[in-house]
């Protein structure tokens, strides 16, 4: 196995690169390459892990049917571990998201607020829109339509009616496996 250490928060004396308050490691084992990354900025490619979403909009604040035992009981689990990334281009903000349990109105949020910029290029990925309430619905399609965006890529966990509303105020851009996006 190989580790590169890519970033820390310590650097090495006399050699010139940065360090930051947290850890990323490239492994390679057997002609397989992991990246293990628990970093929080842009030090290499303009990419930021937004982390936990918080959960400030309370239309998005849906409860989950999956359950994890915890403490010997079981419980709802809320998902706290959905995350996404951030790219900062020179056009904008260009979300890629997972899931988005915490709902993708939330996840633009945190997005917005960990970069401090308001300009959305394009949000990419699940909007966790299956079969939403009506409310949730029209909440979700009236603050999309606010941000401006000269087109969405929805996919993942975002069913086509859901699809078909967003479509109604901000165009579309179909994708599926082997799509390819270029983004400035």
């Amino acid at each position: 196995m190989k580790v590169t250490v890519l970033v820390d928060n310590d650097t090495l004396v006399g050699v010139n690169f940065q360090g930051e308050p947290a850890l990323s490691f490239y492994v390679e084992e057997d002609g397989k390459k992991i990246l293990f990354d628990t970093g929080f900025s842009d030090l290499f490619l303009n990419l930021t892990f937004l982390g936990q979403i918080p959960r400030v909009l309370e239309f998005e604040n849906t409860h989950s049917k999956v359950v994890t035992k915890l403490d010997g009981d079981w419980e709802e689990d809320k998902l706290l571990d959905d995350t996404s990334l951030v790219f900062d281009g020179e056009e904008g903000l260009v979300i890629l998201s997972g899931c988005a349990h915490a709902g993708i109105c939330n996840t633009v949020e945190a997005a917005k607020a960990i970069t401090g910029k308001s300009n959305i290029q394009d949000i990419v990925g699940g909007f966790h829109l299956l079969h939403p309430t009506e409310e949730r619905m029209d909440k979700t399609v009236n603050y999309l339509s606010q941000l401006g965006l000269s087109h969405i890529t929805p996919c993942h966990c975002t069913d086509f009616p859901s699809r078909c509303r967003i479509h109604q105020v901000v165009p579309v851009r179909p994708i599926g496996s082997v799509s390819v996006l270029e983004c400035r």
